[in-house]
């Protein structure tokens, strides 16, 4: 499946999951303006597609579980910067998930 079907699956599936969400992008844009051109920095080289930000709630307590979710479409490879992202995050005890199909997105969810 191509990287930009999969990506609309999987937000399609977290919009009607009524998950909060946020669709991200890595690099730079430029836009013009008139006869100025600006650039605009978006998301750091590596970073997920989708980070997925959930309340998990226990008794009295609230917290806060963090998901970072990597599409690959048929044939793209993880790059060096999407390691090291991949690894920070980990680090810093969120969770990273590198997937190619929908379905994969919804066993992420389901088992909670």
């Amino acid at each position: 499946m191509r990287e930009n079907i999969l990506k609309a699956q999987i937000e399609e599936y977290l919009f009607v999951k009524h998950l909060f969400y946020l669709r991200l992008n890595s690099g730079d844009i430029v836009k013009g303006y008139g006869k100025s051109r600006r650039r605009i920095r978006l998301c750091p080289e590596g970073t997920a597609d989708f980070i997925v930000i959930q309340t998990v709630k226990s008794c009295t307590i609230s917290q806060l579980k963090v998901i970072w979710i990597e599409a690959k479409g048929e044939g793209t490879e993880w790059t060096e910067e999407q390691k090291l992202f991949a690894l920070d995050v980990v680090d810093r005890g969120m969770s990273y998930y590198v997937v190619e199909t929908v379905e994969q997105v919804q066993n992420i969810f389901e088992r909670g």
